[in-house]
């Protein structure tokens, strides 16, 4: 019955961690046209964000209103932190889970032995009695 709760665990930890190494990618445009990217999870990349977030402000301050001062470093941070707070606690769930399987496994193993040296004592001889019986023919 518990043979497919260790897989389940490790497909849990192993998603997880592939997750915080795919990159990410803002849904804004640099200069050039390519989206903004982020870096990944485990290491974040904010050059593109803040370069294009200081050519805004640049331009906010020269041109006027119609430019916005942008934060895209602070979306990229964003993402990176929702990242994190999904796959943290699944790959800890995963991690309990194999755990406990083990823990579990581990119990067992000792109870059977346990079990087992307790039969060995109490019936050495396997019901046979240790005495000749009377009336019984050599």
């Amino acid at each position: 019955m518990r043979w497919w709760l260790v897989p389940l665990g490790a497909a849990a930890v192993f998603g997880a961690v592939i997750a915080l190494t795919m990159p990410m990618s803002l849904s804004a445009a640099d200069r050039t046209g390519s989206a903004i990217t982020c870096g990944t999870a485990l290491r974040a990349d904010l050059t593109t964000a803040r370069h294009e977030d200081s050519l805004n402000r640049q331009l906010a301050d020269m041109v006027g209103p119609q430019y916005h001062p942008t934060d895209y470093a602070g979306e990229c941070r964003s993402q990176i932190a929702t990242k994190w707070r999904v796959a943290l606690p699944v790959a800890a769930l995963g991690g309990l889970v194999i755990a406990m399987v083990a823990a579990a496994d581990v119990v067992s193993v000792r109870g059977r032995g346990r079990h087992r040296a307790r039969a060995a004592v109490v019936t050495p001889a396997l019901g046979f009695p240790s005495a000749p019986m009377r009336g019984a023919h050599p």
